[in-house]
Order: structure tokens, then sequence, then C-alpha cells
């Protein structure tokens, strides 16, 4: 009689991890995920462009890291901005066959999952007991830093699924070598170039933490150092070779191509650090922009801080929990930041972040972001702690050698020992978990009947529109570009791009235009305007090659902005849902 077949224990924890992704965005699909959405910020709208960004290009053609659908004429370039294109391919058959929001929402459920599976798989290197390495990848892919970043629908911080990955391949050319280390470096440069047009800086972040593990393998076994880079050089070797050739175009392109950026994306980047408060206090006071990184993303907890610590000592020649240990430990200091904060004010102890702050290209990662690493190996020490105590391997607390276990004792003892490791779990993960509102709330996504219906249905491919609000107050107008096809262009958008002196900045170039927008959003438009104002306006419509302009209500300065433009370019075209649009006599039709 044949054995019943059961599935690998691999595929049972995927669809807890799945299951556990899809209740975290129960909003979003018991709502319908073609008209629900991440809110929170304006971030998710970017995201859900650059995936239908994607496959345009892969049904017309064109330069996928150039873009002018936003701030027309003059373009983006889209590998300066976090353009996920590698996701865009990914979730291109999704797009394509259900809309770009709907691959958002598919992408942003898969995201935690498949990031939690891959430390799984590379936490099962070090801790064979599958509910351990369970554990530490729930503390990656679920932990701090991916909820937090998760809640604003950031896939190219979240979307973590290489980083372990990477970290395995390096441990298998270095450490394991039990494989052969040219087949090693295939997949090492394949999983370089993927990550690259994931997350430019999650890539850096990534080979920072590599370069300084093998240094401290190599300081801590000086003894074998030499044989294991020699073992790993021709793997190493074919690994940088494939990923240099891929990606020597793209990272020439992102660097220096068209319409690149100079200097760091973010002006204030230095203070977009952790803090010490944050890592033990839930909501912890946290100094820069909160989104990016604030909320709970720093936070580890006095009981897994303590854990980690007796652990280093309990386990101290288990070589793993040292290095786990160690790499969490590197990475929460390079999380703090290039000067110390304990709360919010800077205390101006310089730490070594300050170095990364003065380096060309590396001047752009956001320091509080190696908090994704600490998650990473934070779980592996919790993972091989948990392995180690269900083994009964209690390091220098074990029993004197020797001595024999009776049955009985030997049955009390597993039960001990189970009883510890979930009350390890319960003490260390469940708080950190907790944290979170799960289910995240989302909104709701209704294409008005003005982007959809006539007059704009009527301009020709490549015309260029430009809205009130701006597109940086207000992108949805991006949701129903995408959704359409990208058969026309903004003048502004929601992207980074060159300013005054090729510095980061997120305007289009400031004319009449931008002068009436900017008193309506600040609320100090008064009508109507001198005469020299309708010319200038005129003029500044001309000039950007607009085909239309489109002023929706219901926002600060509406009314006021209708009634300039109005002045200046005489009654709308055609009004639809309050919405007034002008078609500009230079337009397509």
């Amino acid at each position: 009689m044949s054995r019943s077949w059961r599935p690998p224990s691999w595929l049972l924890i995927s669809l807890i991890y799945l299951g556990l992704a899809v209740i975290v965005w129960w909003h979003v699909w018991a709502g319908g995920p073609s008209v629900k959405m991440v809110g929170g910020s304006t971030d998710p709208v970017q995201e859900v462009w650059f995936l239908a960004w994607a496959l345009h290009v892969l049904e017309h053609g064109g330069n996928p890291f150039f873009t002018r659908a936003m701030y027309a004429p003059q373009g983006v370039n889209l590998l300066a901005n976090a353009s996920i294109l590698a996701l865009g391919v990914l979730f291109a058959p999704v797009t394509a066959l259900f809309g770009p929001i709907v691959a958002f929402n598919v992408a942003v459920t898969l995201a935690p999952a498949t990031s939690a599976l891959a430390a799984f798989f590379a936490i099962r290197r070090y801790a064979t007991w599958q509910l351990a390495a369970f554990v530490g990848g729930l503390c990656y892919g679920f932990g701090p830093f991916a909820a937090t970043d998760l809640r604003f629908g950031h896939l190219h911080l979240t979307f973590l699924a290489i980083p372990p990955l990477i970290f395995l391949v390096l441990d298998e050319l270095f450490v394991q070598r039990r494989r052969s280390p040219v087949r090693a470096g295939v997949i090492l440069g394949a999983l370089l170039i993927v990550q690259f047009f994931v997350s430019t800086e999650l890539l850096a972040l990534t080979l920072i933490l590599a370069v300084t593990g093998l240094v401290v393998l190599a300081l801590t076994h000086r003894d074998q150092a030499f044989a294991a880079a020699r073992a790993a050089a021709p793997g190493l070797g074919v690994g940088l070779l494939i990923a240099g050739f891929v990606l020597a175009y793209p990272m020439w392109f992102a660097a220096a191509g068209p319409r690149h950026i100079t200097g760091p994306v973010f002006p204030n980047i230095g203070n977009l650090t952790s803090t010490l408060a944050a890592s033990i206090l839930p909501q912890g006071e946290r100094p820069g922009i909160g989104f990016i990184s604030g909320g709970n993303g720093a936070y580890l907890g006095v009981p897994l801080l303590l854990l980690l610590l007796v652990a280093r000592w309990v386990w101290r020649r288990d070589a793993p929990l040292r290095f786990a240990v160690g790499m969490a430990a590197i990475a929460y200091l390079g999380s703090l930041g290039p000067t110390l904060h304990v709360t919010q004010p800077n205390t101006h102890f310089p730490l070594p972040a300050w170095v990364l702050q003065h380096l060309p290209l590396l001047d752009s990662i956001i320091p509080s972001r190696f908090g994704i690493f600490v998650d990473y190996f934070a779980g592996m020490a919790l993972a091989v702690v948990l392995d180690r105590v269900h083994a009964g391997d209690l390091g220098v607390l074990a029993e004197p050698a020797g001595r024999p276990l009776h049955m009985p004792e030997r049955k009390v003892r597993r039960l001990a020992l189970s009883a510890a490791c979930g009350a390890i779990v319960v003490a260390t993960l469940v708080p950190s978990l907790l944290l979170p509102s799960w289910p995240y709330p989302v909104r709701n996504v209704a294409e008005p009947v003005i982007f959809r219906d006539r007059p704009l249905a009527t301009l020709a491919p490549g015309s260029i529109i430009r809205g009130y609000p701006p597109v940086i107050i207000d992108d949805d107008p991006l949701l129903w570009q995408v959704e359409g096809g990208i058969t026309y262009e903004f003048y502004d958008g929601y992207a980074i791009v060159p300013g005054a002196g090729g510095h980061s900045t997120q305007q289009p170039p400031v004319d009449a235009l931008s002068l009436v927008f900017a008193a309506g959003v600040l609320g100090t438009l008064k009508a109507p305007l001198p005469a020299s104002a309708d010319q200038a306006i005129r003029r500044a419509a001309a000039q950007a090659h607009l085909s239309a302009l489109v002023v929706t209500p219901g926002a600060e300065g509406s009314a006021q902005v209708m009634s300039v433009l109005t002045s200046a370019l005489g009654r709308p075209t055609r009004r639809l849902d309050g919405a007034d649009v002008w078609i500009l006599p230079s337009s397509k039709v």
C-alpha cells in the first residue's frame, strides 16, 4: 500500500505567511482589490504608477529607465527614483489582466510573505528546527521595520526576499563551500541584478553589511580567512562580473544619465535615523520625516534586547549565534545615523554612519533603513536560540557531562524545553507583532468621469495635461493616467527630478501657472488678477506645450483658480463632475 502524500513543510509555512499577509491587508481583499488600496500617504499611487510603467514599456517599447509621461516635456530619470522595475516586470501579467491597482495590492500582500519565506530558507542553515526558522522569518518579513513601511506601500523597502538569499550565497561561497562556486557565483550575480531593479538603496545596504560581515569573519577566523577567500574567489568573481556587465549602463544612467540627481535625494538625510528611545519604547520619539521610517520601525523591545545579550553569553562558543548578534549590533549602530539621538534632540556624538554621508552615491542612504537588517539578524539570533533550546543545548548552563537521563526525566525535560521556547517567542516577538494596527486601513479609489470621458479621451497620444490641484498635492490623477494606458502626459508629477544645480526636487519649473496654483493651495489667491498676469498665464501654457488644463473641485482654492484661468483663457471647453477643462489651441485632437 502506497504512503499518502504529505505536502513539504515549506509549503505549509508559505501558506501560513501568506495567510498572515492577507490578514494584514484584509480590508483590501474584503472590499475589492480593484477599488481599495493603501491609504496613509501619497507614495502608494507612485508605486502603482511604476508598476504600470513596466507593462507600458513591455507593450509599447521605449526606454524603461526614462519617461516623459510625468514632468513633460523634460521627463524623469526613473533609476534616480525607487521605480521597482523588477517588480513591475514580475507583476506585469497581473497588471495586464486586472489593472495596476490590483497588481499593487497583490504585490503588497505578497511582499511580507515572500520576505519571511526567504528569511526562513536562509535561517534554516543555522537553525535546523523548522519552527525556529519560521519564527526568524516572521521577525524579518512581518517585523517592526517591514510593518511600518508596508503601511505606506513602500514596495522597494518591504519586498525583501533578495537580501537573505544574497547572504545565503555568500555563506555558501566563503563558509560552507559544499557546491560549485561558479554556480553559486551565477546565482549571486542574478540576485544582485534583481535587487538593483527593486531598490538600489537596499542593494547598497546589503553590500555594506555583506562586506562588513566578511571582514568580521576574517578577523575572528584568521587561520581560515585566506583559504576561504581563495575558495570563494572564482564564484565571487563570476557573480561580480555578471552583475557588473549587466548593470554598468543602468548604474551610469542613474548617476549621470538624463535628468539625474546631484547630491543626496533628501537634504536632511542625516536626521532620518533611529533613536535609542525608539528601540525600547513603542512610538518612541524620532527625528526627521515620520513616514519614511517613523512609527515603530526601530522597535525591538526590552525582552528581545535582553535575550540577545544573555544568549550571546550563554552560547558564546556558538559561531552562528555570535555572528547573528554581532551583525544585528552593527546594523543597529548604522541605523542610529551619523550622530547619536537618545530621543529626538541630537547629542552630536559622532557615529560610524557619518562616513556614509560624505561618500558619493552612498550619501542618499537613509540611516534608519539599516533597521531592515536589525530585524533580519535579530530574527536569525532568535531562531538559533530557539533551535538550541529545543535541542537541549543550553550552552554554559548545560548539566555536567556524563549524567544519565532516565526516560521519565527525558519527557519532562522535553516538555520544559518546549515550554521555554514558547515563553521566549511570546516574550520577545509577540509585543512587536501586536504594535501595528492590523488589518491596515485602506481608502476607496474611483475614477472621476473627467478622466475617462471626453474631452480628454479625444487628445492625441503624448498630449501634455496640467491640473489643479497639482499632482504633488493630489496624485490621484496619476492613477487615472495609468488606468487609461498612459496615453497622455502630465506637466508635473510625483517623482524626484533635478532642480536648481541638479539637486533633487519634486517641483516642475516655476512659471506663472505654478505661482497661481501655489497661491491657490495656500489660500492666498485673489481674483481677478491684472491683465499682465493673464498674459503670463497664456505664455506659460504655450511655452509648456500644454494641450489641456483641468481644475477639479473640492480642493482649497479651486474656485479662485477657475476664475483666474477663465479670465486668462476664456470659458472652459467643458465641465464634467464640476471639473473645468480647457482644451488649448496647440493641442492635437
